[in-house]
């Protein structure tokens, strides 16, 4: 009850709204102690009950997470997805969603972006199974990823003829990561000026490219804060005392400005007036009079609006 008000009050908002994810071998109870047959049906159970109870409140869903790192683990949705191999796990619960809401928006998603990942997708096209988008993580708590590296990877998923969703970025504020564990929650990970300063340049850099990308659809930040972020890293648009980070004002300068359409306009002697501008939600004013439409995708940039 408690995420359904926070989705009913997003809707309200107009906020975009994503789960994150359906099905994930590494969040189980450990007194789920079932068979792969019984953790199917418990699976596809839980998938269809979500799917019924947040029908139109949910944007996006990642419908199964990181089925490629199973793995290292022995859990009972662990054995099931390697019992069964990753490709029908995921062909599954797709099956599962659509089942209850064809219309939902599903993304596979992994941290996995080597060739696997993308023969993963390309099976699942193959059978008809096909994702709405591809779900790329980009944690980059080791360094931050060079234009080449974001060239490549895009330019190979590309061929895959899906839209791409940068599902998980992160960009320090601080130190950073120097080792391997991924497993364990670290403490007294800062941010500092100096590495605030670097993540709001690097952030600029990386949306940028990004967003001049007709085949990314969508970036995903992780984490909002600094508070209770993965790995404790300094990973937040905000600090742990919730105050902006430059990188927080940085965004908002790109998205609020540099990516904003604002401008007055002086009717023909035909009463028309054209412009191109961003996609999105605009609102039209003239005199006392407004009116509201939307730029989509495939929709010109030049239209026609007639005040009646």
């Amino acid at each position: 009850e408690r995420l359904k008000r926070i989705a009913s009050w997003c809707k309200e908002k107009g906020i975009k709204t994503k789960a994150h994810p359906l099905v994930w071998h590494e969040v189980v109870p450990e007194w789920a102690n079932f068979s792969p047959e019984e953790t199917e049906t418990i699976l596809e159970k839980r998938v269809k009950k979500i799917m019924t109870d947040f029908k139109d409140l949910i944007d996006y869903y990642d419908v199964i997470n990181e089925s490629l790192g199973t793995k290292n683990y022995n859990n009972c949705v662990a054995n099931w997805i390697k019992k069964i191999g990753h490709d029908e796990a995921v062909k599954k619960t797709i099956k599962w969603a659509r089942e209850i809401d064809p219309e939902a928006y599903l993304i596979v998603n992994d941290y996995n972006i080597t060739s696997e990942f993308y023969n993963q997708i390309e099976n699942l096209k193959k059978s008809k199974a096909t994702p709405d988008a591809i779900g790329l993580q980009s944690h980059m708590h080791v360094g931050v990823w060079e234009n080449y590296k974001l060239s490549e990877i895009i330019v190979r998923f590309e061929k895959l003829q899906l839209p791409i969703h940068f599902t998980e970025l992160t960009i320090l504020s601080g130190k950073l990561k120097t080792d391997n564990d991924w497993f364990s929650y670290k403490i007294g990970w800062f941010s500092t000026p100096e590495g605030e300063k670097k993540q709001a340049e690097e952030l600029k850099r990386i949306y940028t490219i990004l967003f001049s990308i007709p085949s990314v659809e969508a970036i995903t930040w992780w984490d909002l804060t600094d508070y209770d972020a993965w790995q404790g890293a300094p990973a937040g648009l905000l600090r742990k005392d919730l105050s902006s980070k430059p990188v927080y004002e940085e965004l908002k300068r790109l998205v609020k400005e540099v990516w904003w359409t604002k401008t007055n306009l002086i009717t023909d002697n035909e009463g028309k007036i054209s412009f191109k501008g961003f996609k999105g939600k605009y609102k039209l004013v003239f005199g006392n009079k407004e009116i509201t439409f939307e730029l989509l995708k495939n929709t010109p940039s030049n239209i026609i609006l007639r005040l009646k």
